[in-house]
């Protein structure tokens, strides 16, 4: 190998090297076990003291930048031809990481966001986004039978007796 190559290889290295790490919480429906029975979550939520967060994300070309630590189970539709991932849900999914990350809370009852976006077509784009709500916390698990969790899935209403509405 000539040595007036091992600059240039290096230099290729650092820029396309790259590393993330994801952590996954399904927050899919409750899964059902073969005694028939779901799980419902019991929460407690505490509206006295309003939570929020702020997360920035900005593009430049094709190259991202700024707050990586997301939430996961939280969806937004957004992006273009251009910004295929969409920045502004990245923002929106990392400002709630923000609100719930202090672990005092699981989730966030009405989050309300607000989103902040300069852009210069198709170079630079520039979100900010913050959410506000209250915090909730799974504080534990109760069993509800299959009939009941079928009912819910099909419109029905979990702790409420007799047939599902119409």
């Amino acid at each position: 190998m000539r040595t007036d190559s091992v600059p240039i290889l290096l230099l290729t290295m650092v820029i396309a090297g790259c590393s993330s790490t994801h952590d996954l919480r399904s927050g899919g429906p409750a899964e059902t076990f073969s005694s028939g029975a779901a799980l419902e979550p019991q929460v407690e939520v505490d509206v006295a003291k309003p939570i929020s967060g702020q997360a920035t994300i900005s593009r430049v070309l094709f190259f991202r930048s700024g707050d990586t630590d997301y939430a996961d189970g939280v969806t937004f539709v957004s992006g273009g031809l251009l910004d295929i991932e969409g920045i502004e849900a990245d923002a929106q999914r990392a400002a709630a990481q923000a609100a719930c990350g202090s672990g005092e809370s699981d989730f966030i009852i009405d989050p309300r966001y607000r989103l902040e976006v300069f852009e210069l077509f198709p170079f630079y784009k520039s979100v900010r986004a913050t959410v506000r709500g209250y915090p909730a916390k799974i504080t534990g698990y109760r069993q509800v039978p299959r009939e009941v969790w079928e009912s819910a899935k099909n419109g029905g209403v979990i702790g409420v007796s007799g047939p599902s509405p119409e």
